[in-house]
């Protein structure tokens, strides 16, 4: 039977993306994973061992962290279930009002030119909206199949954002810029590797050969147990233990960062990349 190279390659894209939000996620945090392949995919890799409750409106996502060999604790919302299994409604929306989340992951279909992040309909809209104002933080998730998918409603903007993981599909410049200029942390995956980060300790570099985004910095490894030339060639950077729990105040280049009261993946991940390096004797 053939192998479909593309399924392959958006399923290995998938992983990464996956293992890059899995290691900024808290032990014992509360996380509401957004119906999708990323949210799927993070879902049968969180264990019981990390003490991580998990909250979600998707059916395949409770399903896939159902099936983990340890599974962690997991909580479904109530709703009218849609086509794509994912609950929606007045049940879902009021029984999130009742929640305390540490983290909310987000995988919208699009962008809207307003900077909104787009769901297929109004009432998948609502719940996302619901959930985001009662997270303490946001991470937007942009898979290998891009954010230019239309949908029907637009929820939250770019501007309650805290954190961006994104596949180099769902990063183009101008998305870069703006999400720059609302001082979200963002990371571009590609091949298992951090290839650009805007936010936190970034700086201006070349893209492409030719065009400049400001606030992209250079690629680094990321993910758990991720290699490669980042890493050193052999070498073994684990950061699946990176959390982003305790706020630190930073200063950047540009002075005090403007999001110091809110945890960065980017330092973050990038620190724990450096002390595996030492830790292995590779050189930085």
């Amino acid at each position: 039977m053939a192998v479909d190279a593309h399924a392959v390659a958006d399923a290995e894209a998938t992983r990464a993306l996956a293992l890059a939000v899995l290691a900024v996620l808290a032990d014992d945090s509360a996380v509401f994973l957004d119906g999708g392949p990323v949210g799927e995919a993070l879902a049968g890799m969180l264990s019981a061992g990390r003490g991580i409750r998990i909250v979600t409106a998707s059916v395949p996502v409770a399903l896939a962290a159902a099936g983990a060999e340890e599974p962690c604790e997991i909580h479904v919302l109530g709703g009218a279930v849609g086509a794509d299994g994912i609950a929606t409604g007045a049940w879902a929306r009021e029984l999130v009002a009742t929640l305390n989340l540490d983290v909310a992951v987000i995988e919208p279909s699009g962008i809207a030119a307003s900077g909104r992040l787009l769901a297929g309909d109004p009432d998948r809209a609502a719940v996302v909206e619901s959930v985001a104002a009662v997270a303490r933080r946001v991470v937007l998730v942009g898979g290998p199949r891009g954010l230019t998918a239309t949908g029907l409603a637009g929820s939250i903007p770019l501007a309650a954002v805290d954190q961006a993981v994104l596949h180099p599909a769902s990063a183009p410049p101008d998305l870069l810029r703006r999400l720059a200029e609302e001082g979200v942390a963002a990371v571009v995956i590609e091949g298992g590797m951090v290839a650009r980060a805007v936010g936190d300790r970034s700086r201006s570099v070349a893209m492409d050969g030719e065009a400049t985004v400001e606030g992209v910095t250079d690629a680094r490894a990321v993910g758990d147990r991720s290699r490669g030339a980042a890493a050193g060639e052999g070498a073994t950077a684990d950061v699946s233990p990176v959390v982003g729990g305790a706020a630190r105040g930073r200063v950047s280049e540009g002075g005090t960062d403007a999001r110091a009261d809110r945890a960065s993946p980017v330092s973050d991940a990038a620190e724990a990349v450096d002390d595996a390096r030492h830790a292995e004797g590779v050189p930085a």
